[in-house]
């Protein structure tokens, strides 16, 4: 069993409509122009195998947009708060989460948004973050 990016992207669109935080996903890339306030989850290799290959820990960034500074830090940091405060067993689709955590510090910036039709879109990353995964 693997962590696909589409069950993450709706694990994190469910969790972040409960906790009201108006966002779109995507994989890998945000998208051209609009919606402003935007995620792109882009999974990024793992930490390998445990137990004898029954556990992954696969890994994941979110590189989050938000229409200037405050609201691009405040999305990524509501996001952090959604993985950091999710139970330590959880399922994302049919994949078993038997823990999960993030590395390093909270939310960063990470760039201006290219786009010349937006020039106050800022764009900050998250993560990395990890989950134990059952792969049976």
């Amino acid at each position: 069993m693997a962590l696909r990016t589409q069950d993450l992207i709706e694990w994190f669109t469910e969790k972040a409509r409960s906790a009201s935080v108006d966002i779109s996903f995507s994989m890998n890339l945000l998208p051209e122009g609009q919606p402003n306030r935007s995620c792109a989850i882009r999974k990024s290799g793992g930490l390998g195998l445990e137990l004898e290959g029954v556990l992954d820990k696969p890994t994941f960034e979110l590189i989050v947009r938000g229409v200037n500074h405050r609201d691009a830090e405040a999305l990524a940091l509501a996001l952090d708060g959604i993985w950091l405060d999710a139970p330590s067993t959880f399922y994302i689709g049919p994949t078993l989460v038997k823990g999960k955590e993030r590395f390093g510090g909270e939310p960063t910036f990470f760039q201006e948004d290219p786009s010349e039709q937006f020039p106050e879109r800022m764009v900050y990353r998250c993560g990395p973050y990890w989950a134990r995964i059952a792969r049976v």
